[in-house]
């Protein structure tokens, strides 16, 4: 069956072409913690550190909508992107940024040009680190005003430089409630450093008062994530020594830990469904309104609302074990890391480094990809099997088949060095994201086929149209059901 499925999905796999790719390796390696992606003048960057540089690159904002064709062959930039505050002998260990869209709630002077980037930095030598953040000055605003992105931030009055005691490790951030950078360290903690609006900076928090699944671990956290889902907080952690604990919080806060065999390089927390919420969607208006979609030639059968999808989705966390494992659990909402399933073949490619989630074939679902040391992006896809479940003889039952979900491998992209970081993120005005690969030596990005994209999209919205067009059927059937009981109460009435 399994053989079947994967020879089905690679008759239909989408097809892809590397659009961009430049040589990093002489300005020092990349690392796992080297990368994240943000908004500059309405455009995305991606931000890419290496020992004591930071390039931005991004596609020019040249083109107007309506000169745009196809073949679309972007004007790509790689700028230096200089920083005060950071000293020669400094190296950059890990980088994060927050995008103005999601803190104009709480930073509202914000001028509306850039983000507030974050960089955290160790000197080896004099044992001392730094985390730098950039961004929000005393007055409340970004002076990004010019689009000089080489330039942005080289101006101390952009500065908040906080000092670090620790070898900094992952920087994350988190935007719920008030804007907050996240450091895991050489100290076996997590810190906080929330924005303060009174005082326009970041200050340090107590973490066991806000987060205290963060305090207190056993060993360094190297990896964490953190997402709300249903009105849950669900956060996960990897340490050095194996040791992986994920927390829910809600009405039952639940927590549970495992040990796994080495270091925790990579942890995420994921839904399979891209979409979580009824919108309708009228797909040849959408389509003729991009400006690149619009000139592929794909007969669209109706409009498509998007689906209503259950709130009953299963939630996944996938851990990357750095001796070469990744490990899958299932349904956490439920039975948090009781369900574990080891990834086919994971083991075979040598450290697994980082892990993305994106829906590259356009199914409304999102595939896993995991980065390798061993210079492979492994993609894995979600599917049903039939699981025969023995158990003892009841009422002359002695098994019973069950419907179980399990990821497969389904690709491999190979690359010429180790793979440090992923990101699947738009990075054109295609329509369409762009699989970003950082390896040790370079930066790569991959654009999917725009007519597979195209049609594979087309052809799932229209299955949920009719969908909704059955589901729109059967909640009249359920209306004239009341209806017709309401008239018999009546009537005996």
């Amino acid at each position: 069956m399994g053989d079947k499925n994967e020879k089905k999905m690679n008759e239909n796999e989408l097809k892809w072409m590397e659009i961009f790719y430049r040589e990093t390796q002489s300005e020092g390696p990349n690392s796992i913690y080297n990368s994240t992606v943000s908004i500059f003048h309405d455009r995305n960057v991606l931000f890419v550190a290496s020992k004591s540089k930071v390039f931005g690159i991004f596609t020019s904002n040249s083109e107007s909508g309506s000169s745009l064709s196809l073949p679309f062959s972007p004007s790509w930039h790689f700028l230096p992107v200089h920083l005060s505050g950071i000293s020669a002998e400094m190296e950059i260990i890990c980088i994060d940024s927050i995008s103005e869209e999601t803190v104009n709630l709480s930073i509202n002077e914000r001028s509306g040009s850039g983000p507030i980037l974050a960089i955290a930095a160790w000197n080896p030598n004099e044992k001392k680190g730094l985390l730098n953040i950039y961004g929000v000055t005393k007055q409340g605003y970004i002076p990004h005003q010019s689009e000089d992105l080489s330039n942005a931030f080289s101006v101390v009055d952009v500065l908040q430089s906080i000092p670090l005691n620790f070898v900094p490790f992952q920087l994350g951030h988190a935007t719920y409630s008030f804007p907050s950078f996240l450091l895991s360290g050489s100290d076996s903690q997590i810190h906080i450093y929330q924005f303060n609006a009174t005082k326009r900076e970041f200050e340090k928090q107590n973490t066991a008062s806000i987060y205290p699944q963060m305090s207190s671990l056993p060993s360094t956290p190297i990896s964490f994530d953190i997402k709300i889902i249903k009105s849950r907080r669900i956060m996960a952690i990897g340490c050095q020594n194996g040791y992986t604990q994920l927390s829910i919080t809600d009405l039952s806060n639940q927590v549970q830990s495992i040990v796994l065999d080495g270091p925790v390089s990579s942890i995420r927390i994921f839904e399979t469904r891209t979409q979580k919420s009824s919108m309708s969607a009228d797909v040849p208006t959408l389509l003729a309104h991009n400006p690149l979609l619009s000139q592929l030639h794909t007969n669209v059968v109706s409009s498509a609302p998007l689906p209503v999808f259950s709130s009953e989705d299963e939630i996944y966390v996938v851990a990357a074990d750095a001796t070469g494992m990744g490990v899958l659990f299932h349904n956490i909402q439920k039975s948090l890391l009781k369900q574990p399933q080891l990834l086919p073949k994971s083991d075979q490619f040598d450290s697994i480094t980082c892990i993305a989630i994106a829906d590259i074939d356009f199914d409304g679902y999102y595939e896993l990809l995991l980065g390798t040391y061993g210079q492979q992006v492994l993609i894995y896809k979600e599917r049903e099997t039939d699981t025969v479940i023995v158990q003892p003889e009841v009422s002359g039952v002695g098994s019973e088949r069950r419907k179980e979900k399990e990821f497969y491998l389904v690709k491999k992209l190979s690359f010429l060095a180790p793979v440090m970081s992923l990101y699947w993120s738009p990075l054109i005005p295609d329509g369409t994201h762009q699989l970003v690969v950082v390896t040790l030596n370079g930066v790569h990005i991959l654009q999917p086929d725009l007519e597979k994209a195209k049609e594979k999209v087309v052809e799932v919205m229209n299955i949920a149209n009719e969908l909704m067009v059955l589901e729109s059927q059967l909640l009249q059937a359920t209306k004239k059901q009341d209806d017709l009981k309401r008239q018999l109460e009546q009537l005996q009435l």
